[in-house]
């Protein structure tokens, strides 16, 4: 892909420079949708819009005095049954949908409605989700389709339950 950027999360942030070793190796290939702009039209890196394309798998990484190269591998998405997809597409937007009954709006929904790939779905309800970096790459690194949903599910079920506790409360 032209102009493409590899993302891979840093084990501990506070390496300032990390080596292949101090990164996940499973990552997300992405393109660079809209850089920030001074208002001289200079790019800037304060702000950069990136739309995900697809998982990938580090091979080789490397660094230059200008940044970091390397070589990387596509994670195939696994598929499922379309009658299992469409059963597990409806559960998770209707966990979405009550929890947002609790909380109007806390996960916008309409654009998720749109997207008739349950593989989609997942990955733009998972960045949604308030999870933390080991839960999030825990996430991105499980290729089996029906366990990354029954995970996303669970994460949505958590939400759920205290959602009802705490309207019991109210």
């Amino acid at each position: 892909h032209q102009g493409a950027v590899v993302l891979v999360a840093q084990v501990d942030r506070r390496i300032e420079d990390p080596s292949a070793a101090d990164v996940f190796t499973i990552g997300v290939l992405g393109r660079i949708v809209q850089p920030a702009q001074w208002p001289d039209g200079e790019v800037s890196v304060v702000r950069v819009e990136i739309e995900a394309l697809e998982r990938v798998r580090m091979v080789e990484m490397g660094c230059l005095e200008q940044g970091y190269f390397g070589r990387v591998e596509r994670i195939e998405k696994s598929k499922l049954p379309l009658v299992r997809s469409r059963h597990l597409s409806q559960q998770l937007l209707s966990k979405l949908n009550e929890i947002n009954r609790y909380e109007r709006g806390r996960y916008p929904t309409s654009e998720l409605l749109l997207s008739d790939d349950l593989s989609n779905l997942l990955e733009g309800i998972a960045a949604l989700l308030d999870r933390d970096l080991l839960a999030r790459q825990e996430l991105l690194e499980e290729v089996d389709l029906e366990r990354r949903t029954e995970a996303v599910l669970m994460v949505l079920e958590v939400a759920l339950a205290k959602q009802r506790q705490e309207h019991r409360r109210a």
